[in-house]
């Protein structure tokens, strides 16, 4: 008896130490995963109608709810955008500036980061242009001035160190876009020679423009095609109905340094109604 009661012990202690060696296993797992998202929100300043900013937060606000991206990239950001975005998501603080003036006017291309899992480094932004360091400069005939914001980052998680630059290209002038994306790469290799680096952005482009072949070239990866074929329903500018058979033009790439291992198109809609006239973008790596 005494031997059957042993016997069974030590089968329990067995098994409570190979449940608690595999819960051990799963944490650095999970540690050393990052997640990152790409959205265009569309500015909150025109009037769109039913689809105009007031009604479209909300949905806005569940999308980055449901994913929690832990780096979250927004384009055509107004600061009032922002603010209540964070205000719905505390854990996020603000890296960037308004495109304008430098300082809160205009569109930020930002970066919104947890602040329970990143300390910030150093942050910058430059323009593209050929006066990058001039707030609202432009010089290759856009219309609009372009901004570039970058971050580097120190993981709590993990002790690893990664920058961010987050963009959005000109959408109507092709030499714009191509010297934007060259003046990108440049920056890159002088504030992040040998570095972990992620690149996002809407570049009003798909992966055949030499825009985005120059990104491809400079030995990036872009997440969502390492990840799946060419298809014919992979398009992110929706037009607010929902389009999806049109150009990919909004990318998460990232050096040799990150691996992919999974990236969707979010097609969130409520009703018909989308949190906005593109889709979001999630990739998680390794």
């Amino acid at each position: 008896m005494k031997l059957f009661r042993l016997t069974n012990l030590i089968l329990f202690i067995l098994l409570i130490y190979s449940c608690s060696t595999i819960e051990q296993k799963q944490v650095p797992d999970k540690h050393t995963e990052l997640s990152v998202m790409t959205f265009n929100i569309r500015l909150g300043i025109v009037d769109d109608g039913i689809n105009n900013w007031n009604n479209r937060k909300p949905m806005v606000a569940e999308v980055i709810s449901e994913y929690f991206p832990d780096i979250l990239c927004l384009q055509e950001a107004f600061k009032f955008q922002i603010d209540e975005i964070i205000s719905s998501h505390p854990n996020y603080a603000l890296i960037g500036v308004g495109r304008d003036d430098g300082i809160d006017k205009g569109e930020y291309s930002c970066i919104l980061y947890s602040r329970d899992r990143f300390i910030v480094d150093s942050t910058g932004n430059f323009w593209l242009s050929d006066t990058p360091e001039t707030p609202g400069s432009m010089t290759w005939g856009n219309h609009f001035p372009r901004i570039c914001t970058w971050a580097k980052f120190f993981d709590k998680f993990n002790n690893k160190e990664f920058f961010v630059f987050n963009t959005h290209l000109d959408h109507e002038i092709q030499l714009a876009r191509e010297n934007g994306v060259k003046l990108i790469l440049e920056r890159m290799r002088k504030i992040a020679p040998t570095s972990t680096i992620i690149l996002t952005g809407d570049f009003n482009s798909d992966e055949r423009n030499p825009a985005v072949q120059l990104v491809l070239n400079n030995n990036f990866t872009d997440s969502f095609r390492s990840l799946y074929k060419l298809s014919d329903r992979e398009g992110t500018f929706n037009d607010f109905k929902g389009i999806d058979n049109e150009e990919r033009i909004d990318f998460i790439f990232v050096n040799k340094f990150f691996t992919p291992i999974k990236s969707e198109i979010i097609r969130y809609n409520r009703n018909g109604l989308y949190p906005s006239d593109h889709f979001p973008v999630i990739s998680r790596f390794k």
